[in-house]
């Protein structure tokens, strides 16, 4: 019997009978196939001993096999004396005793590592080639040389499914931590959007529910979370995100067409959205009021739409929002929307802005000035034209 620092040989098919059945263990069907795959690893090429390994510490989840597995594969590869583990004819067997191996594993005790030396085998990375007695040794008779132990051939002839499936694992992982970044901005997005609805539109929404979502969906993602669960967090989190949008922005009205042109035509011909009112009861003459004349007027309103206004629905979306900042009632607006049309009374909301300090109750003065345009004594084309000489028309702040 020879032992040697390398503990290993190398044998040809030739020489020496290959044992199939380990001692003292059952065969099945699972055993006669990896036994069939090796012997046809003399065909395959070498493997890296260190790759493989980083390959199996990749794909670890796929062959659901532990890191302290991989920790004693990796000592068992270390009695491989070569870097890259070749089957040229010959098959790739490593005999060392237990107790190098244990020392190897800096005093792993041996029935730890003979628990995690059987999980290798019965994943399908190792093969046992035991001796008469079940001893790991080479036996040298004459010019010949036999060696039992542990057959590495597994490691070559699986070696396309290793890297194949460390790739794959590694594109989920790039995913799921894609995945993790995207449910972490949205997140951020919620809970601060949740944090200026409630102090910018109290009454928009339920800011309670979302404000509790915000904080306990903060308090999940700093878990490892699989790919599954961050999936329902971003579906839950893009779903209060739709609930804040619809609160914050509002969506154009059915009766306002996105295009400006139309949208000007409109403003002028409609009898519902028209900005041309009626100046006095006895009189019928009507005046147009041009977007460019709202912006050249109203300038504070400007200040809260994303750039300049460029559209008459922008105008409704900004003028919708202001309403609310200045403390007017959801239902004050509805009404003032409902009688003037959403043309008018944007306009209305942007003339108010522009001398806010004036105005001490802006729901009271608009609820004021829908019924004088209900009664054919208000119009907002005066009160427009009024703010360029810095005063407000004294019959529209007289409310």
């Amino acid at each position: 019997m020879i032992r040697g620092t390398n503990n290993f040989v190398r044998v040809t098919d030739f020489m020496t009978y290959m044992p199939i059945t380990p001692l003292g263990r059952p065969v099945d069907g699972t055993l006669i196939e990896r036994h069939n795959d090796a012997i046809y690893a003399p065909q395959c090429e070498g493997v890296d001993k260190y790759e493989v390994v980083q390959h199996l510490t990749q794909a670890r989840m796929t062959f659901d096999v532990t890191d302290r597995q991989l920790t004693v594969l990796q000592a068992l590869l270390s009695f491989y004396p070569a870097r890259v583990i070749s089957a040229a004819g010959k098959a790739p067997i490593i005999f060392p005793s237990n107790a190098a191996i244990c020392e190897r594993l800096h005093g792993m005790p041996c029935s730890t590592m003979r628990r995690h030396v059987a999980a290798l085998i019965k994943a399908g990375f190792l093969l046992r080639r035991d001796s008469p007695n079940g001893k790991r040794y080479v036996k040298r008779a004459g010019g010949d040389h036999q060696p039992f132990g542990f057959d590495l051939s597994p490691l070559i002839t699986r070696a396309s499914e290793i890297a194949t499936a460390a790739r794959e694992a590694e594109r989920a992982a790039e995913a799921l931590e894609l995945l993790r970044r995207q449910v972490s901005l949205k997140r951020r997005d919620l809970a601060a959007l949740v944090a200026y609805g409630r102090h910018a539109h109290p009454d928009a929404t339920n800011w309670d529910a979302l404000e509790d979502f915000a904080r306990l969906t903060a308090r999940a993602v700093r878990r490892r979370l699989d790919a599954d669960d961050l999936k329902s967090i971003d579906s839950k989190i893009d779903e209060a995100l739709t609930e804040v949008n619809a609160a914050l922005i509002i969506e154009p009205p059915d009766q306002m067409s996105t295009d400006d042109a139309q949208n000007e035509q409109h403003i002028q011909n409609s009898e519902k959205d028209k900005i041309t009112e009626k100046a006095e009861p006895s009189s019928h003459q009507t005046s147009s009021l041009s977007l460019d004349v709202v912006r050249a007027q109203c300038k504070e309103i400007q200040l809260y739409s994303q750039g300049q206004l460029r559209s008459w629905q922008q105008l409704f979306n900004t003028a919708h929002v202001v309403q609310k900042m200045m403390g007017i009632s959801p239902d004050v607006w509805d009404q003032a929307r409902r009688c003037m049309g959403d043309a008018t009374a944007s306009v209305t909301i942007a003339a108010m802005l522009e001398r806010a300090g004036d105005i001490r109750s802006p729901g009271a003065y608009l609820r004021n000035l829908t019924k004088r345009y209900e009664a054919g004594v208000f119009s907002v084309v005066p009160m427009v034209l009024a703010l360029r000489g810095g005063e407000v028309h004294s019959c529209e702040l007289s409310g």
